[in-house]
């Protein structure tokens, strides 16, 4: 029976290697269409166990300090104070507003994420599902088509023994033919002979005896022939038979290739809409990791300003110091 190829684990990650290296995304389906077959299921948890994550840290700058002159002491410090005021209003909204805005987009496409991500789930069960099935319409098929050979086989010798008892039966009817004629052509001679005169008896006898030994041959070529012919009509009973079922198991054959066919089809539609919920789900975690980038860019801005505000405040205090001095 044909059995479906097997895909190893190192043919999967070979596959997701060579499309991370071609700028494609890694995904389970991707990976399946790669490699040519084998079920989402296992395709997603070798890749899940098999999952790097590489973050690159930032460089840290330096801002430069610069020291204004003493006499600028009271700008300086109404500057820090409008500034600290300005910088405490600006973070205190900038923070709300960021945060507000993160969370609500944030839940939503979490939301729409794990929908998709339960809906993809049920969508693989089902393909998984669908793929069992196939395989065991395919093995009963290949059930169905060893029957059928060994039926053509088995007709096909019966066919055979059949024209062989044909042509036995021709020709025992040729020799029975072969033989009434003899006991014909041996009566007449008898109806003549019996006419003639008392010496010719002992001839007759032995004519007799050959007629009744001709006899008792014909009748035994008769009883053969007759069972010939019931071997020849419990073959031909059985012929039929096996006709009939070769039919019915051609008909199953048939219904079951429609099926698998029926199955396929569904199988490929199962993967389209499993395609689109996948690209669904990227574009989510797409949008969920570009936010939690502007989050942390907000918050980097805000710590930037903070320390720029420390920085200032620390200024001023010196510059008072001096002034002081």
């Amino acid at each position: 029976m044909a059995r479906r190829a097997q895909f190893t684990d190192e043919m999967i990650l070979d596959a997701a290697k060579q499309l991370k290296a071609d700028g494609k995304p890694v995904s389970p389906w991707a990976v399946r269409g790669s490699i040519g077959g084998g079920k989402v299921s296992r395709i997603e948890r070798i890749l899940s166990e098999n999952e790097l994550t590489i973050l690159d840290a930032e460089p840290v700058q330096i801002e430069q300090v610069f020291t204004l002159p003493s006499q600028f002491a009271p700008q300086v410090e109404q500057v820090q104070q409008a500034i600290h005021a300005a910088a405490c209003e600006m973070w205190r909204t900038s923070t709300e507003m960021a945060d507000n805005r993160v969370r609500d987009e944030f839940t939503a496409a979490k939301t729409a994420k794990d929908t998709a991500e339960s809906e993809l789930s049920k969508a693989r069960e089902a393909v998984d599902r669908l793929e069992d099935e196939v395989e065991q319409l395919e093995s009963e098929a290949e059930t169905l088509k060893d029957e059928k050979k060994h039926l053509l086989l088995e007709q096909q010798n019966t066919k055979q023994t059949i024209a062989s008892l044909e042509t036995e039966k021709k020709s025992q009817a040729g020799q029975l033919s072969e033989l009434k004629k003899m006991v014909e052509r041996l009566e007449h001679d008898v109806k003549k002979e019996r006419l003639k005169a008392s010496e010719n008896q002992g001839e007759c006898r032995a004519k007799d005896n050959q007629i009744a030994a001709l006899t008792s041959e014909k009748k035994q070529l008769q009883q053969e022939h007759t069972k010939v012919n019931a071997s020849i009509n419990d073959l031909s009973g059985r012929n039929h038979e096996l006709t009939a079922s070769l039919k019915k198991e051609t008909s199953e054959n048939e219904k079951l290739k429609k099926q698998v066919t029926n199955m396929i089809n569904e199988s490929t539609k199962f993967q389209a809409a499993i395609g689109g919920l996948e690209s669904s789900v990227q574009g989510h975690t797409a949008n969920i990791e570009k936010l939690e980038k502007q989050n942390n860019k907000i918050t980097e801005e805000n710590r930037t300003l903070v320390e720029k505000m420390g920085a200032l405040h620390g200024e001023l205090k010196s510059m008072k110091t001096g002034l002081k001095k």
